[in-house]
């Protein structure tokens, strides 16, 4: 047997031409482009700058609520404070009395 000739034979074949360089563009169509992501990008901006105003004004409220908050804490210390000095006075008034009281009892019953 001899060698066998191949059914499959391969053709040399060239591609065909294809477009060198960049490719053209309308100008229209490219400046629509980005003008569009200019207008979106401004609208996000304008939204973020209004978040940021709205939690900026609800960090301002926060804060002053805070400060009434902390000066009614004082103030209530304060108070808190001249009430422990008036219960220790008024008990102290309250021993001596009671003192006095047993004195006199204990005298007239002649114990001392």
């Amino acid at each position: 047997m001899g060698p066998r000739a191949s059914k499959d034979t391969t053709k040399n074949t060239t591609p065909p031409r294809t477009a060198s360089g960049t490719p053209h563009v309308a100008a229209g169509q490219n400046h629509d482009f980005f003008t569009q992501y200019a207008v979106t990008t401004e609208r996000s901006i304008g939204e973020l700058k209004t978040t940021m105003e709205g939690l900026v004004k609800a960090s301002d409220k926060q804060a002053e609520k805070l400060d009434k908050l902390t000066e009614e804490f004082h103030t209530a210390k304060g108070a808190f404070s001249a009430a422990k000095w008036m219960i220790g006075i008024l008990g102290g008034l309250v021993l001596l009395l009671i003192s006095s009281m047993l004195t006199v009892m204990l005298k007239h019953f002649k114990l001392i």
